[in-house]
């Protein structure tokens, strides 16, 4: 594939999934109920426009072609030549490098199919999916549209929180009538990241082969896989970190020739991280100045229209893909951050949750007890893997730690010096971003918030290997041209074997995976969700006929009592739920009879005491309190 084809296949799958929030939130706001006709419409309209798109996009600026990386490879293994003039003595490091470009896509590929499965295959059993993700989900099935839910009072976030993903199972399931894809949110984005990656890798000069090699490492990623079969969206969220990247790379290239075109698809890659989590909003005031300063650079100050232009196109396709969480926060509560606070610098300005107070208390102590500089090291070197979907510490897996970070940092200090390589501006536009995101970036040593990373250092990694193929089989006729020849090979032996072991990790975050949840017997099935979270609750008097009602009515829950509102959630079509007060009267019940509401989950903790009105109203009632943490009462109303 060509770099224009590589760019063409970015700016597709970007468009693919920025378009549905626009026409899914824009609709809802409108009051339009999602029916499977219009999600069709909806899906047509986005593949067309995805077409359109790519079809249309306008070739690189002239000379914006990167050269051979410093040291690196001949002409046949860089974007000028790739598979064109290859000579005989470049024939066989570029079919070795095809092979194992292709077998680590290959391996890639088949770890998203085997997370598919997966998702297929195993119900939800994250904490925060169960806690407010499928809340809001079943919210929007329930109602028939993207919308502010009052039912959901005592879960904030999920109201609050940007739930782009979550828009787009919405889609899935609109279309399927499924509910067994809500775990799978996050492949939807995997070839985001993996074309990103291709991009990143073509800015720092390479192609053929080498492009390649980011995007077939990217399974390699421990916490990638472990997170990605759940409705945790950090990896959805740092694909869309990287695809910014990517797009800011691009922009920086050719904003001066094509600005509405190289804006529209930073916009697009920009509301994508706006609209995944809320730390897309500080991250989106980063990366769009830098970008444009970098093309303003390029450029010179003297020609600032165009990249001026295209900034505000940028900004203008963001706010159109990911701004509607916001305001609506804005117009329910006034804190577009909501349900977290709102600072300026020491000043309150809206309260909420103190996010770092939050972030902190899942460190251990013994990270917690080390200076702040220290803890995001400290944490690469924890040999975690497998890692669960909530690893507290590492998981970015040894292919950040001994392959992207060294590989950036050479790649960085290659680029100091000005006139340098042609890649030189992009190396540098690249790391400016990533360093200043990671220095605003909370608790930087979680491995989940920060995979983004890879955006770095895998395209680093595949320049240095690309590097040191081109130095072991330059001629040499000294000593020092032979030692460096040797420790080029030297370095290739390591990349391959860091190659493998990034396939180890990948494969053991996947086997834990598979395993979590399921029966300890030859091919045991998974357990609901019920019962992995309240193993007791199975064939307690009253619960069958409960979770199979129609309409079921709830109080305020409790810490664990979010978690059987999870349950409740799933199918998200399978009922109807609704919200009590802690004091319900004659009219409370009046409304739940018109609404036809059967039964009714108290729980003890989150709520107090049942009611005594609903103690009389109801012809059957349940206790089940198996632990000290819960404590639920089943109330079937007369």
């Amino acid at each position: 594939m060509t770099e224009r084809g590589v760019e063409r296949a970015f700016v597709a799958v970007a468009v693919l999934l920025a378009l549905p929030q626009v026409l899914i939130l824009g609709s809802g706001a409108l009051g339009l109920a999602l029916s499977p006709g219009l999600a069709l419409a909806f899906l047509t309209l986005a593949v067309a426009g995805a077409a359109a798109c790519a079809w249309r996009w306008p070739a690189a600026t002239p000379g914006g072609r990167a050269a051979p990386p410093p040291g690196g490879p001949a002409a046949s293994e860089t974007p000028a030549g790739a598979n064109r003039r290859a000579g005989p003595p470049g024939r066989g490091a570029t079919v070795a490098a095809w092979l194992a470009a292709g077998a680590l896509l290959a391996w890639s590929g088949s770890v998203w199919m085997r997370l598919l499965v997966l998702a297929l295959r195993r119900p939800p059993y994250d904490w925060d999916g169960l806690y407010y993700h499928l809340p809001a989900l079943q919210g929007w099935v329930q109602a028939g549209r993207v919308t502010w839910l009052d039912q959901l009072p005592d879960l904030p976030f999920a109201n609050g929180y940007p739930m782009a993903v979550e828009t787009l199972g919405f889609l899935v399931h609109a279309l399927t009538g499924s509910s067994r894809l809500v775990d799978g949110g996050n492949l939807l984005f995997w070839p985001l990241a993996a074309l990103a990656l291709a991009v990143l890798a073509g800015r720092l000069g390479l192609g053929g082969p080498w492009r390649w090699l980011p995007a077939g490492l990217l399974a390699g990623v421990p916490v990638l896989v472990g997170q990605s079969g759940t409705c945790y969206v950090d990896p959805a969220f740092s694909a869309a970190v990287m695809a910014s990247f990517a797009a800011a790379a691009l922009f920086s290239r050719d904003a001066g020739r094509h600005p509405v075109s190289r804006g529209l698809l930073l916009g697009a890659c920009l509301g994508l991280m706006l609209g995944t989590k809320g730390l897309g909003a500080p991250f989106l005031l980063v990366t769009l100045p830098v970008a444009v300063l970098a093309r303003l650079l390029a450029g010179g100050l003297s020609a600032w229209r165009r990249p001026l232009v295209g900034g505000l196109v940028a900004l203008a396709a963001a706010l159109a893909v990911g701004v509607y969480w916001y305001a609506r926060n804005m117009i329910h509560t006034g804190n577009p951050l909501f349900p977290v606070e709102l600072r300026l610098g020491e000043r309150l300005l809206a309260a909420g949750y103190d996010m770092k107070g939050l972030l902190a208390a899942n460190m251990p102590d013994w990270l917690a007890s080390l200076p702040r500089a220290a803890r995001p090291l400290v944490s690469w070197l924890q040999p975690d893997a497998p890692v669960t979907g909530y690893a507290p510490t590492s998981g970015l897996g040894y292919l950040w730690l001994a392959g992207g970070l060294p590989a950036a940092l050479w790649a960085l200090w290659r680029s100091r010096r000005r006139g340098g390589a042609p890649w030189r501006p992009a190396a540098l536009l690249l790391g400016v971003m990533v360093l200043l995101l990671f220095l605003i970036q909370p608790a930087p040593w979680w491995g989940r918030f920060t995979v983004w990373l890879h955006g770095l250092g895998l395209p680093c990694l595949a320049l240095a290997a690309a590097a040191a193929a081109g130095r072991a089989r330059r001629p040499s006729s000294t000593t020092t041209a032979w030692a460096g020849r040797a420790l080029a090979s030297l370095l290739l032996v390591v990349y391959l074997g860091l190659a493998g072991v990034a396939v180890w990790e990948g494969e053991t975050a996947l086997a834990h995976a598979v395993r979590e949840g399921r029966a300890p017997v030859p091919g045991g099935a998974y357990l609901s969700s019920r019962d992995y979270v309240f193993p007791d609750m199975r064939g307690a008097p009253g619960w069958d006929d409960c979770l199979s009602a129609r309409r079921v009515a709830r109080s305020d829950w409790s810490r664990l009592g979010t978690l059987l509102g999870g349950v409740l959630a799933m199918p998200l079509d399978a009922r109807e739920l609704s919200h009590l007060t802690r004091w319900p009267d004659a009219n409370t019940l009046a409304r739940l009879a018109d609404e036809g509401v059967e039964w009714v989950v108290w729980d003890r903790l989150g709520a107090g005491e049942t009611p005594p009105i609903l103690v009389e109203a109801a012809r059957e009632r349940h206790r089940f309190a198996p632990a000290p943490d819960v404590d639920f009462t089943i109330l079937r109303l007369r």
